[in-house]
């Protein structure tokens, strides 16, 4: 056993590893933070349309704009990376108004009554919302620093 290594490192098998450079790449990243807010977003509009509906409502009452607004989101979070910086921009602020417009209703709810059913979720898109909106502005932000940092010369005419 000459050639023989031995190795005191322990072997990292399983998806351990996998697992957490994916949680870590979801908040250190612009595409991972945004579409892991979309979800957010996303899982309140299915928990207020579809899996808790209001009393007296049923699920297929709000068939059409849950889905509708579902789409969207779910299109927004698919197409977020394959596109530039300014249309970013504008998914992640559309998205973020929507995400906190939504949630409106469980802040009401919860002043009122106390949280219950989809009010949870409700509360979970404010914040979501709102890093969305951070991260447009933030996009939009980089764009008009980079924009205006070349030389721009204008020559008069006449």
């Amino acid at each position: 056993m000459s050639g023989a290594h031995v190795t005191t490192e322990p072997v990292v098998r399983g998806y351990g590893p996998r697992i957490r450079a994916a949680v870590r790449s979801a908040f250190t990243t612009e595409v991972g933070l945004a579409r892991t807010a979309l979800a957010v977003v996303g899982l309140h509009i299915a928990d207020d349309n579809f899996l808790q509906p209001n009393p007296g409502m049923s699920a297929a009452a709000h068939l059409g704009g849950g889905l509708t607004l579902l789409g969207l989101v779910v299109a927004a979070g698919v197409f977020y990376p394959r596109v530039r910086a300014g249309a970013r921009a504008i998914i992640a602020l559309l998205a973020g108004f929507l995400g906190v417009l939504v949630g409106t209703e469980a802040v009401y709810y919860t002043s009122e009554v106390g949280p219950s059913g989809d009010d949870f979720t409700g509360l979970l898109s404010i914040p979501a919302g709102l890093t969305l909106l951070g991260l447009g502005g933030l996009i939009f932000l980089g764009t008009a620093i980079w924009v205006t940092t070349f030389p721009v010369s204008f020559t008069p005419t006449g």
